[in-house]
């Protein structure tokens, strides 16, 4: 009796691993990854876990160009009904495409998003200056920058020049260019000699950084 009682025990706990098991993968498949709604300039995506329990030893990887996977986050558990959100970056994308490998301590899940699909940020700057300017008088040079993705809370804008040709009113700026709208900034340029003036502006908000180049020729008249 007692040899029959220990096999039924041990045929119990047999029965408890494997439910256990398929239990985990199936909990592992059933992992979800959704674009986060978008605050700012940063993209979030959401690794959400709809399953019955927690998911354990998680680690959140992109693949890069050469396929190999390159560790974002690594996180002890997601629970049930919990989520892990995740900052993407535009170099996590190859040709737009982020190729997300998520391990688990019992399977491996791949999924493919557009990184173009989740509202990052998609400025246009546009830059107009006289094509020449005069000795001692004031010039405007006018900045507009659209935006085609998510709302930009504070975009900077800076201005870099030879000062010995030429002093500005001011050299930094900042705006907000909300979705699908267009922001204008005005930059106050004081010839001071004749020359070829180079005038560089670098535009800055979250992982944006794009520098247009400007050239003007002053005059003396």
């Amino acid at each position: 009796m007692a040899a029959k009682n220990q096999v039924l025990a041990a045929l119990g706990v047999v029965i408890v691993v494997m439910v256990l098991a398929v239990a985990a993968i199936f909990f592992t498949s059933s992992l979800t990854v959704e674009i986060a709604p978008q605050t700012g300039s940063d993209v979030f995506i959401q690794v959400k876990n709809p399953g019955f329990i927690s998911a354990s030893n998680v680690k959140i990887s992109y693949r890069d160009p050469e396929g190999n996977k390159v560790l974002i986050k690594e996180v002890d558990s997601i629970p049930s009904n919990g989520s892990e959100k995740i900052l993407i970056r535009p170099e996590y994308s190859v040709e737009g495409i982020i190729e997300l490998v998520i391990d688990t301590s019992f399977q491996s899940v791949e999924r493919k998003i557009s990184y173009f699909g989740t509202g990052g940020v998609k400025l246009k700057p546009k830059i107009e200056a006289p094509g020449s300017m005069v000795v001692g008088n004031l010039s405007e040079v006018s900045v507009e920058v659209c935006n085609e993705g998510s709302p930009v809370d504070s975009l900077q804008i800076n201005l870099a020049l030879d000062q010995s040709i030429a002093s500005a009113e001011k050299t930094q700026s900042s705006v907000a260019v909300p979705q699908n709208s267009c922001a204008e900034e005005t930059f106050s340029i004081n010839p001071l000699i004749e020359g070829q003036l180079e005038l560089t502006f670098n535009f800055v908000t979250g992982n944006y950084n794009e520098t247009f180049k400007v050239n003007v020729n002053v005059i003396n008249r």
